[in-house]
């Protein structure tokens, strides 16, 4: 029985520059994800969005894929996240459950849809992490404006935390594509059918949007605190003058003093 295992390696991977790279053939692909072959029936896939999906591969050699992958890494993970599928194939229509799926048939486009759905299962798992600690974040620090009136926050760490809920939320959007059906099931009723009940199953959509959703929060929480630090930050800014006016009023009023005197 056919495994496909996936991990997330890295918040990103460069595909263009990993396909000129690595010289096994590429059985299917294009910018953002490539499918190539390894030994007699290995496959290997990697995707933009920083996951990777095997089968048919041993785990040394994995070992080996992942250590030349490694370079084409954008911050790669320490602890990878995994996800694994069973494949078993049978007459009759594909039956799709949570941890396996039965297919009729399993050849390379229907083999790539799985990889692809598993893949991006492990991805949504990677930025449903990502987006649930900054929003814990924000939200302590909420917690704390609200018992104390203020916040023990510089302006570069709140910075820091706005251009790090930024950065995740082009990620996200930079991987709309995640939600698109792959391009073979548009002719194939048999794939489409396939598509349809992996996206349902793995919950694709819904768990994008509820992602999408954290990170939308956890921007409002930053940029509300944005706001309140500039407000202090305005008025420190205008005590300062209103105290070097007051200065300069008295050094005025001292010296004429001092004329009179």
């Amino acid at each position: 029985m056919p495994q496909i295992r996936a991990f997330q390696v890295a918040k990103q991977i460069q595909i263009k520059e990993f396909r000129r790279a690595f010289a096994a053939p590429v059985l299917a692909g294009d910018s953002a994800e490539a499918l190539w072959a390894h030994g007699a029936e290995g496959r290997f896939a990697a995707y933009e969005y920083g996951a990777v999906a095997f089968v048919g591969v041993d785990e040394l050699e994995q070992s080996k894929l992942l250590s030349f992958l490694a370079p084409f890494c954008v911050d790669p993970l320490a602890d990878r996240l995994s996800e694994m599928l069973d494949v078993t194939v049978a007459a009759g229509e594909a039956q799709v459950g949570h941890t396996s799926v039965t297919v009729p048939e399993l050849n390379l486009e229907t083999l790539r849809i799985l990889m692809t759905y598993v893949a991006q299962s492990v991805a949504l798992d990677f930025f449903a992490t990502q987006a649930q600690r900054l929003l814990t974040d924000t939200k302590a620090l909420s917690l704390v404006l609200e018992e104390k009136g203020r916040i023990s926050l510089s302006g570069d760490q709140l910075a820091r935390y706005i251009a790090k809920s930024m950065n995740l939320k082009h990620t996200i959007v930079g991987s709309l594509y995640i939600l698109d059906s792959p391009d073979e099931t548009w002719e194939n009723q048999e794939l489409h059918r396939l598509d349809r009940a992996l996206k349902r199953t793995f919950d694709i959509q819904t768990r994008y949007r509820s992602v999408a959703e954290d990170i939308q929060m956890a921007q409002e929480n930053l940029d509300l605190l944005r706001d309140l630090s500039q407000s202090r930050k305005s008025t420190q800014l205008e005590w300062i003058i209103i105290a070097l006016i007051l200065v300069e009023v008295v050094n005025m009023l001292v010296e004429r003093i001092w004329r009179h005197a």
